[in-house]
């Protein structure tokens, strides 16, 4: 009985070496760096933690905190490091789920290969809580397709899903509409039901709902204020704002008597990109008062533009061309030449690593991400194509309906992970840039596992087309 204990010790500690070792390669881009890379919304999240700072902060603290308590207040490293660690037990739990393999070096060899050709090491790499939507979703994927025997690692799960959508604003709304049409799958497709795990599909429902609540909970603990965001006025409006509707609705409600809305002395002088309505001390937003004084009328002007009629069909063309604009739009590199914002809040914080941030390549400004844009935007056309010959093939048929079921998903989410943060608060390479390695990884999970299916179809063609030649000859 000792000697089993022993070894199901042996056994797990291997394990975790080999989950470590995965999430030390996945900050393969901070050690190419130098150090953990940084950008303007750094400066919250690394001085949130610390001080508690509810009210100013325009992002939620729960990353932060994350943050404070995996730095142990000593270094920045390992927080990347924690993150990463995470991320590599969500690959490595899928990888033994779908692909039933106890090949540990295969699984390395995976996660070395998505941190040369896609991004996720570049955001895995970051202070900034944008890895945590692949370990939301990926934490989705895991609880309602593959059921979980151990309590522990069950009880795991549901804290990383909770806790990862608690650390972005955007996945309140994205996890809520992909639950909603995971329903919508689970009711109306037959075998896409009989795939699901039914009391895990609960539990995620109920920390999708429970997050509602939570994040103001949260809020109202520290601060008093029982809120989601104080600062979601300023980011919609500035999507109205690049979309034309801001203005369309000033000139309507300027028109009317006795209005005492400000924006309306500064018709004509909004600038046409968001970033400078929101940032710029020039702003009609700044010269009324700032984000705190003008909320309210800011939320008069928000409700106005999404009640009345005449500006519903501009939200719905508004939302259709953000999301065919976002879905090409996933460079690497977003903000990563901005990061003097941040520098200040690390000196502050983190002052023994500031010389280790200042000679590292982001901080000297020798950062270069421009190879790795290519190898991805590579990646992503093989990805594309490998897919478009599986549907072509009619390959997915053959295919296990639960694997077909995880694919649908992955579709899903990314669609609307291009849509919903687009249409809040404007496109970015930033929004689909952090999650969209998640189509390369899955497919690589499909060559893998149906290698033979694929190799068998490539030699079905390969001797069709010999066949017909043979036949022109003879002919």
């Amino acid at each position: 009985m000792q000697t089993k204990k022993i070894k199901n010790f042996n056994n797990y500690l291997i394990l975790f070496l080999f989950i470590f070792l995965g999430g030390l390669i996945l900050s393969g881009v901070a050690f190419y760096n130098g150090y953990p890379m940084i950008t303007p919304d750094s400066k919250e999240y690394i001085s949130g933690g610390f001080t508690n700072a509810v009210k100013w902060m325009k992002r939620p603290i729960e990353y932060g905190y994350f943050v404070y308590v995996f730095s142990l207040a000593q270094s920045l490293w390992y927080v990347v490091i924690a993150q990463s660690t995470i991320l590599s037990y969500l690959i490595f739990r899928l990888f033994r789920m779908f692909l039933k393999s106890k090949n540990n070096a295969l699984f390395l060899a995976i996660i070395f290969f998505l941190v040369l050709y896609t991004g996720v090491s570049w955001y895995a790499s970051q202070i900034m809580a944008d890895i945590f939507t692949s370990i939301a979703f990926l934490s989705v994927l895991i609880l309602l397709f593959y059921k979980t025997k151990n309590h522990v690692e069950l009880i795991l799960l549901s804290i990383l899903l909770l806790f990862s959508i608690l650390t972005h604003n955007s996945h309140y709304p994205l996890f809520t509409v992909l639950l909603v049409l995971s329903a919508v799958f689970f009711f109306t497709i037959k075998w896409f039901r009989r795939r699901v795990i039914k009391n895990q599909f609960i539990i995620v429902a109920a920390i999708i709902v429970g997050a509602w609540l939570m994040g103001p909970f949260i809020n109202f603990i520290i601060s008093k204020n029982f809120t989601m965001n104080t600062h979601g006025h300023v980011f919609i409006s500035g999507r109205l704002l690049e979309n034309g509707i801001l203005e369309q609705v000033l000139e309507d409600e300027c028109k009317k008597p006795n209005n005492d809305l400000c924006f309306c002395k500064y018709q004509g002088e909004f600038p046409s990109y968001r970033g400078n309505y929101i940032w710029t001390k020039k702003s009609p937003l700044r010269k009324c008062g700032g984000w705190y004084k003008m909320e309210e009328e800011l939320n008069y002007l928000i409700k106005q533009s999404f009640t009345k009629p005449r500006y519903i069909a501009w939200h719905i063309k508004s939302v259709f061309t953000n999301t065919m604009r976002q879905l090409t739009q996933f460079k690497i590199g977003y903000l990563l030449n901005q990061n003097k914002e941040a520098e200040p809040r690390l000196k502050e914080y983190f002052e023994h690593e500031f010389k280790e941030y200042k000679v590292a390549r982001q901080g000297s400004f020798k950062l270069d991400w421009g190879a790795s844009n290519k190898r991805q935007a590579t990646v992503m056309i093989i990805t594309v194509f490998a897919l478009l010959y599986l549907f072509a093939r009619n390959l997915v048929k053959k295919m296990d309906k639960r694997d077909l079921a995880v694919l649908i998903m992955i579709a899903t989410f990314l669609i609307l992970d291009a849509g919903l943060p687009s249409s809040l608060s404007g496109v970015s390479q930033r929004y689909f840039g952090k999650v969209i390695w998640l189509l390369p990884f899955y497919t690589i999970f499909i060559g893998i596992k149906y290698r033979v299916m694929i190799y068998s179809d490539f030699k079905q063609i390969f001797s069709k087309g010999k066949n017909s030649e043979s036949s022109k000859t003879d002919g």
